[in-house]
């Protein structure tokens, strides 16, 4: 393990199968692979980036593999001898995940780690560990989603931090499931966390008033309460207490959040230009919440934009068929199509009003004399007032550095 150029030759003295992938499989997990060489022998058994993996990231696959291949008495063995691979606490991290991914140890003692501790390590073997079924994945989730919200409470460092462990928490989650991507699996999971409240959408008697959630035609929800058909102002103030009244009021809250949550997915989406199938948009687009949203975005397929209706791209003057990839349209994509003119003009005309800013997003190209140089400096000298520069770029994926004028 402290050797690894020895790890073929003891590999063939031994013989024991699975050998050579056991040993990357422990190195791969304990942050201790700096070398190309050893780079090189990780991605033969796993697609996972490197930096993913020294986050916390695991493949599952990887892991009952190997101890499919050496059995439980020799996979022990290995893991006493990975302890030498490095000087910190790493090797407890892949025991802990092999534990979960096997099913050694129940998901609760996971969970409640990572609810009392925050600890990154228990978080990902709880997304590890097998699941059951669909409940079981919605419900880890919404638990990862939740800690996400609450570490807005903390300082900016330490909600990047518990940011990139909650992605790398999805990642675990997404590859655990049948949905393999994080992408897919969150929009997949945003549905559900719907659909199973869906009786809410419809009226419920109760005593002499009829109450329901009302989703408008922005994406927002509201209680809608009313009594002899007559809508009123609020919930009368002798059912606030009402189990329903209650339950009502939480589900309100929670898809708000969802509505919070799915825009900024989207306007990510745009940013990172990813890309969607046709059966990922149609799922998509079953979300009451989310349906508003992106009828109004300006969509990307096959060269052709437009919005989506029913199934297809409708542009300004055509409809088209969905291609094999959609993407959500930059406002430079619009730029470089030559219609960044006629899109903004298209929305003003139907008071179509965007959750984000997709078509009227500032765009800053560069000028003639600035296409060939790698630093611009168009904007050097003048002042920003830092607090509001730093709020601006906080959830963004870049480094900003403001100078503040001595």
């Amino acid at each position: 393990m402290m050797a690894p150029q020895w790890i073929d030759i003891i590999s063939q003295a031994l013989g024991w199968k699975g050998f050579k992938e056991a040993c990357f499989y422990f190195i791969a997990n304990m942050k201790e692979y700096n070398a190309v060489y050893k780079k090189a022998e990780i991605a033969k058994y796993t697609a996972l980036e490197p930096e993913d993996l020294n986050d916390g990231a695991f493949d599952m696959q990887w892991c009952i593999n190997v101890s499919d291949m050496l059995g439980k008495e020799r996979l022990q063995m290995m893991y006493k001898s990975a302890k030498f691979l490095c000087n910190n606490s790493f090797h407890t991290r892949v025991k802990k995940y092999t534990d979960a991914c096997l099913g050694r140890k129940d998901k609760k003692e996971f969970l409640q780690n990572a609810k009392e501790k925050r600890n990154k390590d228990d978080l990902n073997a709880y997304c590890i560990c097998p699941i059951t079924n669909d409940k079981d994945l919605l419900e880890r989730y919404t638990f990862v989603q939740q800690l996400l919200k609450e570490s807005k409470q903390f300082g900016a460092q330490r909600q990047a931090r518990e940011k990139r462990t909650c992605e790398i928490a999805l990642i675990n989650l997404a590859r655990n499931s049948k949905y393999e991507t994080v992408t897919r699996l969150s929009w997949i999971m945003e549905g559900k966390m719907i659909s199973q409240y869906s009786y809410l959408l419809e009226p419920q008697q109760l005593e002499d008033i009829e109450v329901y959630i009302k989703i408008d035609e922005n994406g927002h929800n509201k209680i809608i309460s009313s009594k002899n058909g007559k809508n009123l102002k609020s919930i009368p103030a002798r059912l606030n207490k009402n189990e329903k009244i209650l339950e009502l009021k939480e589900i309100h809250k929670m898809w708000e959040i969802q509505y919070q949550r799915s825009r900024n997915m989207l306007e990510t989406a745009m940013e990172e230009r990813t890309k969607f199938t046709c059966e990922e948009l149609n799922a998509i687009m079953e979300n009451p919440i989310v349906l508003p949203i992106v009828s109004k975005l300006v969509l990307e397929s096959n060269g052709n934009f437009g919005y989506y209706q029913k199934g297809k791209l409708t542009g300004l003057s055509n409809t088209y068929e969905f291609g094999e990839k959609i993407r959500i349209a930059h406002p430079y994509d619009l730029y470089k199509a030559g219609i960044w003119q006629d899109i903004p003009k298209d929305l003003f005309d139907k008071k179509i009003q965007q959750a984000f800013k997709q078509v009227f997003r500032e765009l800053y190209l560069k000028l003639n004399d600035e296409i060939e140089k790698t630093e611009v400096r168009r904007y050097s000298g003048y002042q920003i007032q830092p607090k509001k520069a730093a709020g601006a770029l906080k959830n963004k994926k870049m480094e900003c550095i403001v100078r503040k004028r001595t």
